[in-house]
């Protein structure tokens, strides 16, 4: 992996059997499981943050999006 950058974390020894564990359940090593885990982590904090917003002059036309007619008369 290249450009990579080292990061220390300190974990209880409970918490470092669980993520060795966790690691060969995912048959991965622990350094590959724990990033992985921790960019899915971060990837999903960024994404609770995200605001979408809609200018009032449209949001008539977004409230249509995807409704579903029921009427089938041709």
């Amino acid at each position: 992996m290249s450009n990579t950058a080292l990061i220390n974390i300190r974990v209880t020894s409970d918490e470092h059997e669980l993520l060795e564990a966790a690691a060969r359940q995912a048959h991965t090593n622990l350094s590959d499981f724990i990033r992985h885990k921790a960019v899915e982590a971060a990837e999903i904090q960024m994404l609770d943050g995200l605001v979408v917003t809609i200018p009032a002059a449209d949001w008539e036309k977004v409230r249509g999006v995807g409704k579903v007619s029921t009427d089938r008369s041709p």
